[in-house]
């Protein structure tokens, strides 16, 4: 009897310590695998971190996806930084931060910097009046010289 109750004892210990010391297993459903070039790329559900895996002898070798471009990232990420923090300080002295134009869009020109748009003089207007005048008087005696030859073809029918 006495050895049923440390058999007893043993077990619950035993049951009772990985959730004592916060060791769980990890739930089935946490990672998501998805074929990949000579792997696969694991997606920890929990924390969002993605690994490469691919077979290696007899079991698998998992690496950080990304781990290369990492440094190069951290570098323009700080680079960034900086500037955002320059621009802070700038416009909390009152300097107004440059306004950058989005790719494609024109670039803006200060007034008196860039080429200048020259109006017509009223000569110029005159002139062009004048020559539009002509091509639309022209135009309405073209239309009525085909107006008077059609009038004898349809007295015929």
């Amino acid at each position: 009897m006495r050895s049923l109750a440390c058999l007893c004892a043993a077990a619950m210990f035993a049951l009772a310590a990985p959730a004592a010391s916060g060791a769980e297993s990890p739930r089935p459903d946490r990672y998501e695998l998805k074929p990949a070039d000579g792997g696969f790329l694991r997606l920890d559900r929990e924390t969002g971190a993605t690994a490469f895996c691919r077979a290696v002898g007899e079991g698998y070798d998992c690496r950080a996806a990304g781990a290369a471009e990492q440094p190069s990232e951290i570098r323009r990420l700080e680079e960034r930084v900086a500037a955002l923090e320059e621009q802070v300080r700038k416009l909390a002295a009152g300097v107004p931060a440059p306004v950058e134009p989005k790719a494609g869009e024109p670039k803006l020109v200060e007034p008196g910097s860039g080429p200048t748009l020259r109006l017509p003089t009223d000569k110029e207007i005159d002139q062009l009046a004048e020559t539009m005048g002509r091509a639309l008087r022209r135009f309405r005696e073209f239309a009525e010289t085909l107006e008077k030859s059609a009038e004898p073809d349809e007295q015929r029918l």
